[in-house]
């Protein structure tokens, strides 16, 4: 519905006070009367001041016809102070709408506190629950490719550990090479156990 709007009768050409104002002023004092409701439905309070010059001249026609219809067929009234003018059948209606639109409007607001009530309890949403019951299909990947390489390197510790080398392989021959070095340095040296020597020394390479 248009702000702009206020209802009208469609029989209202037929009231006694416009009856006497069409005899009188015709189609001409009809259609003055109804462009005054309208400039007072704009106004604050319904209400315009009487200034009759600046009304005919948004009308477009004579001061004279905005001062009868006004004063001279009760279809006004006056504030006490007579500088303005409204009409009682208009606020009357007016109040009626008015009513209507400020129940509705109120409403709305109490639907909207409502929503935005029930909106706010706390309350995980469904990708925030999905978020913490399980982990993400990436962390799952992660998790198991982790658990893999431990396997992997205590299987080769493993191995390593239970290992022993051939006296003719190039790891014993190595070792042996350095113990002698190592003799020839420091006669006093305990001479080490050579296998344990060895898986100690592939152990840390594999690890």
């Amino acid at each position: 519905m248009s702000t702009s709007y206020f209802s009208h009768d469609s029989n209202a050409r037929n009231d006694e006070k416009l009856i006497r104002l069409r005899m009188k002023h015709g189609a001409a004092g009809y259609g003055v009367f109804f462009m005054l409701l309208e400039r007072l439905r704009d106004e604050a309070n319904y209400t315009s001041i009487k200034d009759y010059n600046v009304i005919a001249f948004d009308l477009r026609v004579d001061a004279s016809l905005i001062k009868d219809v006004v004063e001279n067929f009760g279809l006004f009234a006056f504030t006490d102070d007579g500088k303005c003018f409204y009409s009682e059948s208009f606020n009357a209606r007016m109040s009626l709408m008015d009513a209507a639109k400020n129940k509705r409007a109120a409403a709305g607001k109490k639907g909207a506190a409502k929503r935005w009530g029930n909106d706010a309890i706390a309350k995980p949403s469904e990708n925030n629950s999905n978020a913490i019951a399980k982990p993400s299909e990436s962390d799952g990947n992660k998790t198991n490719k982790t658990k893999l390489n431990k396997n992997k390197t205590n299987t080769t510790r493993q191995k390593s550990a239970s290992r022993t080398f051939a006296e003719d392989s190039e790891e014993y021959k190595s070792a042996l090479h350095l113990w002698g070095r190592i003799e020839t340095n420091n006669p006093d040296a305990k001479a080490p156990d050579l296998q344990k020597w060895l898986m100690s020394y592939a152990s840390c390479t594999n690890g």
